[in-house]
């Protein structure tokens, strides 16, 4: 049975940037023409409502929940299309992408709600077996152990045969490491150190062949 890579998606296979642009921007402005606003009073005002409920609960992350709340009458669809040249694969995720794809399972484990996820890895979602959105498919926020169970049983694989590498450090690796997985911190601004952080993709895959081919010689 291969082993398994898991990935997460923003900040670790995409740029941000895309995400940020729907939330920061693309809300708001809606915002303000319902409301008939200035701009910047209207980023204030949203950006507030989001930190009310914060990362830790599942509305953060549900883009129709927020949509209802402002009571916004506009396509998610539509407005997600509105940033999609925003949408950036990271070079190095792209890399360890094509490294790893012939000896692992890949799959993605995310936060994010099914909307972003289509729309963001589509272009590379023929690289995963699985893909998994936490708060779409399990209703859950990652910082909970039990999505990592339910992902170890949906892949039929034991921990220590699971690989996950994400940039959120208690997300993607404080909470993967109490069920026995092997988690990875990417840290792309340098902020962290440890054996298990890695500063991008490329290390990351570096890190997996060293492995790979250590066990080979064995």
């Amino acid at each position: 049975m291969k082993e398994v890579i898991s990935f997460d998606m923003d900040g670790t296979l995409t740029d941000k940037k895309f995400a940020d642009s729907v939330w920061r921007d693309g809300i708001p402005r809606l915002y303000k023409e319902r409301y008939e606003i200035e701009l910047e009073e209207a980023v204030k005002l949203v950006e507030s409502e989001y930190e009310k409920v914060g990362e830790d609960n599942i509305e953060w992350y549900d883009i129709n929940y927020w949509m209802k709340y402002f009571d916004l009458d506009f396509s998610v669809e539509d407005l997600l299309k509105m940033y999609e040249d925003k949408i950036k694969i990271f070079p190095d995720a792209l890399e360890a992408l094509d490294g790893l794809k012939d000896r692992y399972t890949l799959v993605v484990s995310t936060n994010a709600m099914r909307e972003f996820v289509d729309i963001q890895i589509g272009g590379i979602k023929d690289y995963f077996t699985y893909i998994f959105s936490s708060t779409s498919d399990l209703g859950m926020v990652k910082k909970e152990t039990k999505f990592y169970i339910e992902v170890l049983k949906e892949v039929k694989v034991e921990p220590e045969n699971f690989y996950h590498v994400g940039d959120h450090s208690i997300f993607d690796h404080e909470v993967p490491k109490k069920v026995g997985i092997n988690a990875y911190l990417l840290d792309r601004e340098g902020a962290y150190k440890g054996d298990h952080v890695v500063r991008d993709l490329r290390e990351f895959l570096e890190i997996l062949k060293g492995m790979y081919y250590g066990n080979c010689d064995e």
